[in-house]
């Protein structure tokens, strides 16, 4: 029984969601002027680009974001001095201002289609899922398989970081001497 009431809630949870987004969007509509308003945050292709440009675009910010994200998480690499969260974040930063004119630079296919549900508008969907999706699995390829860190070897038993001190004959005569002694 358990499952179903937990899918129960789930359908709750989105139809509450898709309701109270609604419900916002005319709100917005409501208080702003249209041509203002415009399509209200919804990502679309800018009308001089052709949509399979809009996908190079999209492909090309998914892939620098993930490339980046890669790089400084790669917990082989012992050379990353900066903050992660900062570069990742500046990367985000560039994706969107190099970007926003010509396709809104969603990089998140998630983003899009939240906007799509509230405002209406599909065209061009397949450029916000595809774009960095792919982006993204090339990003991930090259990464590995070019850039990435090796991974620390596992040493042999006999291969250890300890090197014993060497003993001279004359300092051995005199251990054993004192040994004795005592």
């Amino acid at each position: 029984m358990q499952p179903v009431r937990h899918s129960h809630s789930l359908l709750a949870r989105l139809f509450l969601s898709y309701f109270f987004s609604r419900a916002n969007l005319s709100i917005w509509q409501a208080l702003t002027p249209v041509n203002l308003g415009g399509n209200l945050g919804m990502t679309t292709v800018h009308h001089m680009l052709d949509p399979l440009q809009g996908f190079g675009m999209e492909f090309f910010l998914g892939f620098l974001l993930l490339f980046v994200i890669f790089a400084v998480c790669d917990p082989h690499r012992d050379d990353v001095k900066g903050s992660a969260p900062l570069a990742i974040g500046l990367a985000v930063a560039a994706c969107h201002f190099s970007a926003i004119n010509y396709t809104g630079s969603s990089i998140n296919p998630a983003r899009t289609f939240g906007s799509a549900v509230v405002s209406g508008i599909w065209d061009n969907q397949w450029v916000y899922w595809l774009g960095p999706i792919l982006g993204g699995i090339a990003a991930a390829l090259i990464y590995k398989h070019c850039l990435a860190a090796p991974a620390p070897t596992s040493r042999s038993q006999g291969d250890t970081d300890y090197s014993p001190v060497r003993v001279e004959e004359k300092e051995m005569k005199s251990l054993t001497k004192d040994d004795n002694a005592a």
